[in-house]
């Protein structure tokens, strides 16, 4: 025999809305769920976080500082910035160099083989 529903009010917005699983449910809709969701996966909490850098932040200090063209194939589309270092927080010009996306994996292909490479020879 199914549950009566029971009124509840929603905790985001304060909407009233009927539900049968008043232990479970907590939000009137999907939308006021996604919105607490959002909140709880912000910045730190975020198991994407990579310290508060983000890829636009490097678009825009290539589109300020740096040449608009891949340094590698002359390309103009797709660019994005690459640490010489492999270090995302040295963010120093002289680390800096625009490529595309093409090159930007082929540079870490090489540098992944060559540590591959590196560590059989110990």
């Amino acid at each position: 025999m199914p549950r009566k529903p029971i009124e509840k009010r929603c905790i985001v917005c304060g909407k009233k809305y009927k539900t049968q699983h008043p232990q479970e449910q907590l939000y009137c809709s999907r939308t006021c769920f996604g919105k607490v969701a959002s909140e709880s996966r912000k910045g730190k909490k975020n198991p994407n976080w990579n310290g508060g850098t983000s890829t636009d932040f490097y678009i825009r200090i290539a589109s300020e500082s740096l040449i608009q063209k891949c340094s590698l194939c002359d390309s103009t589309k797709y660019l994005c910035v690459h640490h010489k270092d492999g270090n995302r927080a040295n963010n120093k010009l002289d680390n800096l160099i625009v490529v595309c996306k093409s090159c930007h994996a082929k540079i870490h292909k090489i540098d992944k083989n060559f540590k591959q490479k590196k560590e059989v020879k110990k």
